[in-house]
């Protein structure tokens, strides 16, 4: 999946199109110590394509004698999945009643930008969201421009998203200590290699946190474990060259203590009782 076979025991990366030479009969350890070390969120890759399968893959003999339940074809699943959507719009029919609100999610990730639609409402008291659709579209364009477009349309106001800016905020501020951070991530892709993980656990029950790049809460919480089981990592001696030095060790600790607060005040603006006032 990750590389592509040029013969003579020489396979290539076509994420950053470098190449790896590993012998037949000899295993995968050459191409993925590659991965971890240059591509380190490739599982997250590799699970995301591998469940991201069409409709069709039900008729797939391989997969129908992998699974226990009952066969069934694409077209039998296609006609169950419209009657849920109906019978489900029903039940939000009934639920929303004549008052309800519609909101918008934009959010892009490599070149496919999504936009999701949610149905807001009030049931007994308690605040109901409903995702309604998601739609993906093939060109990128500025979720500000784009959702300014949309109310423009409606000739509704358009509440910006407070989330969406605070994000660009923080990942702005955060570049420039990349290089510290960039390093702790590193350390934390070594951890977890089978036998550095394997001697890290005989010193503590705390596994190694890497962080992932979508979401800049992932580095806050990679540097808070990093905080935590430092003396024990500094025990494993394999990864000594990677753990941080004193003065990058004091910048860290600098920097967790701001991204405890911005992480306070992320967590504050997604509360459900926070409002515009």
């Amino acid at each position: 999946v990750f590389f592509e076979d040029k013969d003579q025991g020489v396979f290539q990366c076509p994420l950053c199109g470098a190449s790896r030479k590993q012998q037949l009969g000899s295993g995968y350890s050459n191409l993925l110590s590659h991965l971890n070390s240059t591509h380190p969120d490739f599982k997250e890759a590799y699970n995301a394509s591998m469940i991201n399968l069409p409709i069709s893959e039900v008729d797939n003999p391989l997969t129908r004698s992998m699974s226990r339940l009952k066969p069934v074809s694409s077209k039998t699943l296609k006609a169950d999945m419209q009657k849920v959507a109906r019978n489900v719009g029903v039940l939000i029919e009934k639920e929303t009643d004549n008052f309800f609100g519609v909101m918008w999610d934009g959010w892009s990730h490599s070149s496919v930008h999504y936009v999701g639609i949610y149905g807001v409402f009030i049931v007994k008291g308690k605040w109901i969201v409903r995702m309604l659709a998601m739609s993906p579209f093939e060109v990128v364009s500025d979720n500000c421009s784009s959702n300014h477009r949309i109310a423009t349309l409606l000739e509704l106001p358009l509440v910006g998203c407070a989330s969406y800016r605070y994000n660009l905020a923080v990942n702005r501020y955060m570049a420039a200590y990349e290089t510290e951070f960039a390093g702790l991530n590193q350390l934390m892709v070594q951890l977890r290699h089978c036998n550095n993980a394997a001697e890290l656990a005989k010193l503590t029950d705390l596994a190694p946190v890497k962080r992932n790049m979508t979401r800049w809460s992932s580095t806050f919480e990679m540097v808070l474990r990093y905080k935590r089981i430092r003396d024990d990592v500094r025990q494993v001696e394999v990864v000594e060259e990677h753990v941080p030095t004193g003065a990058a060790h004091k910048k860290l600790m600098g920097r967790l203590e701001h991204l405890k607060k911005l992480d306070s005040v992320c967590k504050t603006l997604q509360d459900e009782g926070t409002s515009m006032a």
